[in-house]
């Protein structure tokens, strides 16, 4: 299929947790919602003054969470397309957003060093973690329990979610600089 919309090039693809509906980034500013059948667009969101760098669904699929090149993330109703809350605080760049499993938590990396933590009903900042180096990517072990942090110097730190303390790093590990996942048991990372 041709998913053909943006103006500009296409930063992040990813797919809803059915696996129905398909979500890409983009340079120009936007977020767009696509249907995989059809390959037809469903809606963009618009609301970033920056490109927009990377995109999540939350577990359920209702909503989205957008991080910008203009240092905010933007949590979306999937469904209407309108702005549930903009989350402020980092000094330079989002590059990577997730939502924990219960989404009730909110994870932004960026690349002024640190990633944050936010409660994703109140929009309330909740933990900075400082990595001494770009974070380029962040993600939610399945259980929620810990979250993980990549940087561009290839490693990773991990913090528990409830105590915020850090758990553990790796170090020199071969991480794709943009990203970092859970394997589905959450026992691993990569």
């Amino acid at each position: 299929r041709n998913f053909s919309g943006h103006l500009e090039a296409v930063q992040s693809v990813v797919f809803s947790p059915k696996g129905e509906r398909l979500l890409t980034t983009s340079v120009d500013r936007t977020a767009a919602l696509w249907n995989v059948e059809t390959g037809r667009s469903i809606r963009k969101f618009k609301g970033h003054t920056g490109p927009v760098n990377y995109a999540v669904f939350s577990p359920d699929g209702k909503q989205i969470l957008t991080g910008s090149s203009d240092k905010t993330a933007i949590l979306w109703d999937a469904e209407t397309g309108a702005q549930i809350r903009t989350f402020k605080g980092h000094t330079d760049e989002v590059v990577g957003v997730a939502i924990s499993p219960d989404g009730r938590t909110v994870a932004t990396a960026s690349t002024d060093k640190s990633a944050m933590l936010w409660n994703a009903e109140t929009g309330e900042q909740l933990f900075t973690m400082r990595t001494g180096d770009t974070v380029s990517g962040i993600v939610f072990s399945p259980d929620g329990k810990f979250v993980a942090a990549s940087n561009f110097a290839n490693n990773a730190n991990v913090w528990e979610t409830a105590t915020r303390k850090p758990v553990g790093a790796a170090r020199r590990v071969n991480l794709d600089r943009n990203g970092i996942a859970y394997t589905p048991d959450g026992r691993f990372f990569f």
